[in-house]
């Protein structure tokens, strides 16, 4: 984090420079403490525009992970925005490329946040298709996937 301090903080960095800080912070706080305490920085970072497009993507993952980890109605409809229209999630088959792979979101579970997002936004068909394409992709039993598959059965999506 303090490397990327001291980006965000340099005169001399370019806005690019900043953004791909940002984000980088933003993720090193969601690994180091939670996803929420990484929210400032994503949205940061996302605000700043598609200056580096691997940036730019994944502060919009991170940005809408950490809404969804905030709760709340208007937390979720925006959480729902940027992944179904800005990362084209909304097409359940979609597969979302990130370049970097070690912040550990795949796209099964990028797919399977927002089926957890639509069913707490009362959108339980679009949840029930992005959760069942989700597990179609990730077949683990231990992994995110799985978690959100089991917490959105326990609640009722299935019945």
């Amino acid at each position: 984090m303090t490397y990327f301090d001291h980006v965000i903080n340099d005169s001399s960095s370019t806005p690019e420079q900043r953004q791909i800080a940002y984000n980088g912070r933003g993720w090193a706080r969601a690994k180091y403490y939670n996803t929420i305490e990484g929210l400032d920085d994503f949205k940061s970072s996302y605000q700043m525009g598609e200056l580096n497009t691997n940036a730019y993507k994944e502060s919009i993952l991170g940005y809408a992970l950490a809404l969804i980890q905030a709760t709340g109605d208007s937390n979720f409809d925006r959480a729902i925005q940027l992944l179904a229209d800005e990362l084209e999630l909304a097409n359940p088959t979609f597969v979302l490329g990130i370049e970097h792979t070690c912040i550990g979101v795949s796209s099964p579970e990028a797919h399977a946040m927002l089926a957890y997002a639509y069913y707490w936004r009362n959108q339980p068909l679009l949840a029930k298709a992005q959760i069942n394409q989700a597990r179609k992709d990730d077949t683990s039993t231990t992994g995110t996937v799985y978690q959100i598959y089991t917490t959105l059965a326990a609640v009722g999506l299935f019945n």
